[in-house]
């Protein structure tokens, strides 16, 4: 996960893209 991206953002979690 890069560091830009909010720690909620995960690729488990796409749905919130």
């Amino acid at each position: 996960i890069p560091r830009l991206a909010p720690p909620r953002f995960d690729e488990d979690n796409v749905e919130l893209l």
